[in-house]
């Protein structure tokens, strides 16, 4: 399957002088040659589009994962775009988009679209107003019409999401209870066709341990069976995934729904949730300060605390996953002056506990600046020796550290 937001880079060998008939590689078997370019092609199309759809979420209310998967077909940027961002008034809006069409052209539309959407949103908190600015502002941009789009906002203190629909698949949602339903409401026509046309707006609950999904329609369409099909499957994989942290449903779902050939379409996605706890589930996010994480760990604590887990095993996962946010917070992102937040999200069944902590730096890519994963020299040997399984993934947009500690069954009751 292709894979997901993992932001290798791709090297481009400088050219002088006299070049190889057709660029060929002395030796290489002309098929061999084709599939090697392909597949470097396709590489430098996902990570143009994450260049393109760069996201920095500042917001300590929630947490949202973005991934974006170029198409097995599509060998060059596409239309597809999301964005997440922290509004002024503490709310989160978030959004997922699709251009018709693939290549350049596409891309361009998408990036104007997209910023326009950005900009409307700091100007009015209402779904269906921003949607109906962007709609406006699609008819003046060539080849912008046909564009579907879904926004939301989730408003962190009524515990409320708003949403709407320009001609796109239906947002999801899964509750804390691990009941799935589609966002029907909100909906009008895809963007740029009638510059006349409003959007409405819809509304429901949004409670810590729900998770919101915006994604775009490569994830469900196929072309020998009816949407429908598409949106059952969906709704069918998100609810088996609900327990799992953002980032690792939202990988999980795309696994999951790879058709045989891969993806015909690219895909665009955004999962969030809110910060809070139940009595399964802990979603926190602090600034990137040593004084933050004090009260997160705090937090972190008294949730572990109401699982009923007994204290050895609480100060194992603690510790472990306090070295994995000072790691986050003192080298994920400080060498490059970004500011950032660390999230932490947890989630606890009958068997084990999985910690999933994330940070948007990218001091790990650049090998002639980076330092060792914790210059501490113990904050690794401590995760390893304390939990049951760790893992540590680098990507474009950071580093995520996922831990794993089985539990009894009575350490639950």
């Amino acid at each position: 399957m292709p894979e997901p937001d993992r932001g290798e880079g791709v090297a481009l060998q400088g050219t002088t002088g006299r070049q190889p008939t057709h660029g060929r590689a002395p030796g290489l078997p002309p098929d061999l040659e084709r599939i090697l370019h392909n597949q470097r092609d396709h590489e430098m199309a996902t990570v143009l589009q994450d260049e393109l759809l760069d996201v920095e979420l500042r917001s300590t209310a929630a947490v949202a994962c973005t991934r974006y998967v170029a198409s097995t077909d599509m060998l060059r940027v596409g239309g597809d775009w999301y964005t997440a961002t922290g509004l002024a008034d503490g709310s989160v809006a978030v959004s997922v988009g699709d251009v018709v069409g693939t290549g350049v052209r596409a891309a361009a539309v998408m990036s104007q679209l997209r910023s326009a959407l950005s900009a409307a949103a700091l100007g009015d908190h209402n779904p269906g107003a921003v949607l109906d600015i962007v709609n406006r502002h699609a008819g003046l941009i060539q080849s912008a019409d046909g564009t579907t789009a879904a926004y939301a906002v989730i408003d962190p203190e009524r515990r409320l999401v708003s949403y709407a629909c320009a001609g796109h698949p239906y947002p999801i949602l899964v509750e804390p209870n691990g009941d799935v339903r589609y966002l029907e409401d909100g909906r009008g026509g895809p963007l740029g066709i009638d510059d006349a046309s409003t959007y409405g707006v819809g509304t429901c609950p949004f409670e810590p341990g729900s998770l919101l999904l915006l994604y775009t329609d490569g994830l469900i369409e196929r072309r020998d069976e009816p949407l429908d099909c598409g949106l059952e499957r969906l709704r069918a994989h998100a609810e088996e995934y609900a327990r799992l942290p953002s980032s690792l449903a939202s990988d999980s779902m795309i696994e999951a729904l790879t058709p045989p050939n891969g993806y015909s379409d690219d895909i665009a996605i955004v999962a969030v949730r809110l910060v809070g706890t139940t009595s399964r589930s802990f979603v926190d996010a602090v600034e990137a300060r040593p004084a933050q994480y004090i009260e997160g760990r705090h937090r972190l604590r008294a949730w572990l605390q109401s699982l009923g887990i007994d204290p050895r095993t609480q100060h194992d996962v603690l510790v472990a996953v306090g070295e994995a946010v000072m790691n986050a917070i003192e080298h994920g992102g400080r060498e490059l002056g970004v500011h950032h937040v660390v999230t932490t999200e947890a989630f606890a069944d009958e068997g084990q506990v999985v910690v999933t902590v994330n940070d948007c730096g990218q001091w790990n890519l650049d090998t002639t600046r980076s330092r060792r994963l914790d210059t501490r020299g113990r904050g690794l040997t401590l995760m390893y020796g304390l939990m049951d399984h760790v893992e540590i993934r680098r990507s474009r947009n950071g580093t995520q550290v996922v831990l794993t500690h089985r539990l009894d069954r009575e350490d639950l009751e």
